[in-house]
C-alpha cells in the first residue's frame, strides 16, 4: 500500500478554515443601525363626533416647537364594529387600517380632520399618530369612540 503525504496547499487551507472557525465562535451582538430620529410630537385630548357620513376628529398637538415644525402629516387608525358586537370598555381594539393625511390637518397647534364613517348602527374607534420627516411616527393619541346613528 502506497501512502501519500498531504499536499502543502491542502494543509494550509485546512489550517485557515480551522482558524476561522475558532475565531468566529462566541456571542455576536445585534447589527449596528444608526439611531432613529427621536420624534416626540403627539395629539392630546383627541375628540370625535359624527356628522353626515364623517367622523370629525380634533385634538391638540403637543411637542417642542422645532419638532412640531417637522410634522408632515398624520395617520388616523380606525376600527369599526357593529353596535351588537362592540368591544367592552377596556378591551383591546383591533384596528383594520388607517387613513393618511398631509400637513393640512395641522394648524396653529391643533389637529382637525374628517374621516369617512358611513355605516349606520356602527361604532368607530380612532387613534392618531403624527408623522415626522423620514416617515417617523410619533406616539399614539388617546382612543376616541364615535357612534354612528
Amino acid at each position: 500500500m502506497i501512502r501519500r503525504r498531504p499536499n502543502k496547499a491542502f494543509l494550509f487551507c485546512l489550517g485557515i478554515l480551522v482558524g476561522l472557525a475558532l475565531a468566529s465562535c462566541g456571542k455576536k451582538g445585534p447589527p449596528f443601525f444608526a439611531p432613529k430620529e427621536a420624534f416626540d410630537v403627539r395629539v392630546s385630548a383627541l375628540q370625535g363626533e359624527w356628522e353626515e357620513g364623517y367622523a370629525l376628529l380634533s385634538g391638540t398637538v403637543l411637542g417642542p416647537k422645532q419638532a412640531t415644525d417637522r410634522v408632515t402629516g398624520c395617520r388616523v387608525f380606525y376600527g369599526q364594529y357593529s353596535a351588537a358586537n362592540a368591544p367592552c370598555d377596556g378591551c383591546p381594539i383591533e384596528y383594520q387600517g388607517y387613513y393618511g393625511f398631509g400637513r393640512e390637518t395641522i394648524e396653529a397647534g391643533a389637529l382637525a380632520c374628517k374621516v369617512p364613517a358611513k355605516g349606520k348602527g356602527r361604532i368607530y374607534f380612532f387613534r392618531v399618530q403624527l408623522v415626522g420627516s423620514n416617515g417617523t411616527l410619533g406616539p399614539s393619541s388617546n382612543t376616541v369612540r364615535v357612534d354612528v346613528k
